[in-house]
């Protein structure tokens, strides 16, 4: 027997399994820290590189995106993300 969580799993990929891939989109959110640091530097040859690594201070920036199979149809950052 099937139980109704399924049921409604099953019924859904029917419904969307006669979609064309071209005519999704997606709603996308991703975050970005901007002061974070790389862990690496370069130096020319035969010097070393020096630098410090302070605690992290800088922005977050929530980026929210509407994609589709072939292009990034929108895109909006949002300076004010909420830290969790």
């Amino acid at each position: 027997m099937v139980d109704l969580a399924q049921q409604r799993r099953l019924d859904y990929w029917q419904q969307v399994s006669t979609l064309e891939p071209r005519n999704l989109v997606f709603l996308d959110e991703m975050g970005v820290l901007l002061g974070l640091m790389g862990l690496m530097g370069r130096a020319a040859k035969g010097h070393r590189v020096y630098d410090i690594k302070p605690f992290y201070r800088g922005t977050r920036v929530t980026v929210v995106r509407a994609i589709c199979a072939s292009k990034v149809l929108a895109l909006k950052p949002l300076d004010r993300s909420l830290r969790r």
